[in-house]
């Protein structure tokens, strides 16, 4: 082949492969770390749908060669999402308590929800969900939840997975997955919160206002209408209302210190004191009987006398979060007990 045609052709591959490049943005493209006895048609072959080839995948990353192009372990193969192939996965409900909903394709009894199935819990309901990359989300009562895309490659650790909060409050235990293609998105009525690795909540109250606290690890938390985004960190918290940016990270606020506990017997009040928090407007107790999760109760107050009535004998776990003036909740203080008949 003469020179100058060489060098056009050169040219020509390069020019596309930028084009390539640039044409998908950062958070549509996966990377594939490569191992040993790896080559770009064995990558193909596992990760790519038609028509997608081997060559394209070559040029997409500026590589040379044109029967065998030489990679090495270690080296990072750039993979534009769209070209993948990610079945659809299921959610599975691992428990209820109390009263919950199923609304799903498969009926009202399915233990497995694929997107577009709903979940709604009672004023004393909840349940427990696990996701495909081992992911906890725990449902608090009065909330409803829809399962967007949920979409997940065991063999090639690609999870895509979104969750829809239309009401109430949710917390999520993330599953630390380093080096792999994750995408884990919760999002409300206002706003996107990318996970990672983290254990958050996340809430949306009747006000259409929607919040987020992160316990650990890192959030980012993007309002959608206005275009503003702000990272939650752990040990802090924000909120977006419609229409407007979300609320500079405030710090959560501590445990509430216990300091006294109930008369234990069923013919009286179990009544809680906690010493005060500093900033707290509210505080927000419950009691889950730990032989019958369906038994449940909670209660909410500005003082720091909490009660609860009519409690059978039993052994309970008492929990408290504080709430600052934007009912953010805080970190939880909890207490094993018994109640005697």
């Amino acid at each position: 082949m003469p020179r100058h045609i060489r060098l056009l052709a050169a040219l020509l591959l390069l020019a596309s492969a930028v084009t390539a490049r640039v044409s998908h943005a950062a958070d549509e493209i996966i990377v594939h770390t490569v191992v040993e006895g790896d080559t770009l048609s064995r990558i193909a072959a596992a990760r790519l749908r038609p028509p997608y080839t081997w060559q394209q995948l070559r040029d997409f990353n500026g590589l040379r060669g044109e029967s065998f192009v030489l990679i090495v372990p270690g080296q990072a193969i750039r993979i534009p999402r769209p070209w993948t192939e990610v079945p659809p996965a299921t959610v599975r409900i691992e428990r209820t308590f109390g009263a919950a909903t199923v609304t799903a394709a498969q009926g009202p009894q399915a233990r497995e929800l694929q997107a577009g199935d709903r979940l709604v819990t009672g004023p004393r309901g909840r349940a427990e969900l696990a996701m495909p990359d081992g992911s906890r989300v725990l449902i608090e009562p009065g909330t409803e939840l829809a399962v967007g895309e949920v979409r997940a490659d065991s063999a090639t650790s690609t999870f895509m997975q979104v969750l829809s909060l239309v009401a109430g409050r949710v917390q999520v235990l993330a599953t630390k997955l380093r080096g792999q293609d994750h995408a884990f998105r919760i999002i409300t009525p206002t706003a996107t919160i990318g996970v990672r690795g983290t254990e958050f909540r996340v809430g949306q109250d009747e006000a259409n206002v929607s919040r987020t606290e992160t316990l650990e690890g890192r959030v980012r938390f993007d309002q959608t209408e206005v275009g503003q985004g702000v990272d939650v960190a752990g040990g802090f918290g924000t909120l977006a209302a419609r229409g407007a940016p979300p609320l500079p990270p405030v710090p959560l606020l501590p445990r509430p210190r216990i300091v006294s506990l109930p008369h234990l017997g069923t013919g009286a009040a179990t009544v809680f004191r906690i010493a005060p928090v500093p900033g707290a407007a509210e505080y927000r107790a419950t009691m889950t009987k730990n032989d019958d999760p369906n038994v449940f109760a909670t209660v909410r107050g500005t003082g720091v006398r909490l009660e609860f009535t009519g409690l059978p004998a039993g052994y309970y776990r008492f929990a408290v979060r504080a709430l600052d003036p934007n009912a953010l909740e805080g970190y939880e203080s909890t207490v094993d007990l018994r109640i005697t008949p």
